[in-house]
């Protein structure tokens, strides 16, 4: 049977840090090289066709690395890039300008209360 090799070495790392500090200790550092070797580990994780979930231990062991709750982490992996959000709130202000320039054209046949409605209703 094949000896066991763990996709990362930073909860092996983390594990023996742990093991050996000073008890009284409340904090655990490391070294920003290690850390550095830690995060280029980390970057072949990718998620499953889902995003990611709960029950993978990939997920789990960044979540370790990262001192986060497993289920923040999960939120923020599979939250949208800001790139999507800006693209979404984009259309929605091309959709929102459309139904404005709609909204003046049929109030132009309108009767008198309902052009006042329409002007009250746009500057909202």
């Amino acid at each position: 049977m094949p000896d066991y090799k763990p996709k990362s070495q930073g909860v092996t790392y983390l594990r023996h840090a742990y093991n050996h500090r000073n008890k009284k200790l409340k904090y655990l550092t490391i070294p920003v090289e290690r850390a550095k070797e830690i995060i280029d580990q980390a970057a072949g994780f990718n998620p499953t066709s889902s995003g990611y979930n709960l029950k993978s231990n990939s997920l789990k062991g960044a979540a370790v690395v990262l001192a986060m709750e497993p289920k923040e982490l999960m939120e923020r992996l599979n939250c949208p890039t800001p790139s999507k959000i800006l693209n979404d709130l984009a259309e929605a202000r091309n959709h929102i300008k459309a139904l404005e320039e709609a909204g003046d054209a049929c109030a132009v046949s309108a009767p008198k209360h309902l052009q006042q409605a329409w002007v009250k209703a746009k500057m909202l």
